[in-house]
């Protein structure tokens, strides 16, 4: 009788405390993420949600120079996301909205947006992803870092 109490102290010690079992890479994306890339073209920052589904929420801030003229809009994406093994990420921008779009402090044209709207919607490819619990660091294929930090 004596064993049998010792054993069930330990088991309810155990799920009090809970055990830390290690995470997939896959949980560990899940969430939100502040994340910022200096692109070839300019700064693109804003707050990306990585579902467990395999989807991504994001409203993102892009400010870019195009022949001396100042580009800043705000755009909602929703795109999906996979594991591809050996530290590979693909993402897919599903859907977008041009939430704003001015350039050097005047709105767009709405004939403008539709069209940067339409070209937001474009496969991402692969990106190479290191990943702690608090910073995860994609690099795509043209080199470009976006860092993202819990």
């Amino acid at each position: 009788m004596k064993i049998f109490g010792m054993a069930a102290c330990c088991a309810v010690a155990v799920f009090a405390t809970g055990v830390a079992t290690p995470q997939t890479q896959a949980e560990m994306i899940v969430g939100a993420w502040n994340c910022s890339a200096d692109t070839q073209d300019g700064l693109v920052s804003g707050q990306m949600v990585y579902n467990a589904d395999g989807t991504t929420d994001a409203v993102l801030k892009i400010e870019m120079d195009i022949d001396g003229s100042n580009l800043v809009a705000q755009v909602g994406t929703r795109s999906s996301w996979k594991l591809r093994g050996g530290g590979v990420i693909e993402e897919q921008i599903l859907e977008a909205v041009l939430y704003s779009a001015r350039v050097d402090g005047v709105d767009l044209p709405e004939d403008v947006r539709a069209d940067i709207e339409d070209g937001l919607l474009e496969e991402l490819g692969p990106s190479s992803i290191e990943l702690t619990s608090s910073q995860m660091v994609l690099v795509d294929e043209q080199g470009t870092r976006t860092v993202c930090t819990r």
